[in-house]
């Protein structure tokens, strides 16, 4: 973030002082052009430091719910997923006794 601030900063210096060495104001105008353009860069300046801000808290925001959901969703999560194989593995083990009984019962009639 302190990169594009410092990039924004060169290019508005580089881009204003190409500006007055080839405008034909004279040198009251252009005394008057580069404390406009000082104000101007100085609130721009200002709004990106709040703007940081703002996403610094944001991000500080983002980063407590993350861990929220890790402390609380995450383990009543995995335990209905517990509870859920658990279920499914009875059910499993009744369709296997099912499965062998009526392989039992095909081979009796077969014999």
């Amino acid at each position: 973030m302190l990169t594009f601030l410092l990039s924004t900063l060169a290019g508005a210096t580089i881009g204003s002082s190409y500006v007055l060495l080839r405008t034909p104001r004279s040198g009251r105008e252009n005394q008057a052009f580069i404390l406009d353009f000082i104000e101007t860069t100085k609130i721009n300046a200002e709004h990106v430091s709040e703007q940081a801000f703002e996403l610094e808290q944001s991000l500080n925001n983002l980063t407590t719910e993350v861990q929220n959901i890790q402390e609380y969703f995450i383990p009543d999560l995995l335990e209905i997923v517990d509870n859920f194989k658990t279920e499914a593995d009875s059910s499993k083990r009744r369709i296997q006794d099912e499965i062998h009984e009526i392989n039992r019962e095909l081979d009796q009639y077969k014999s």
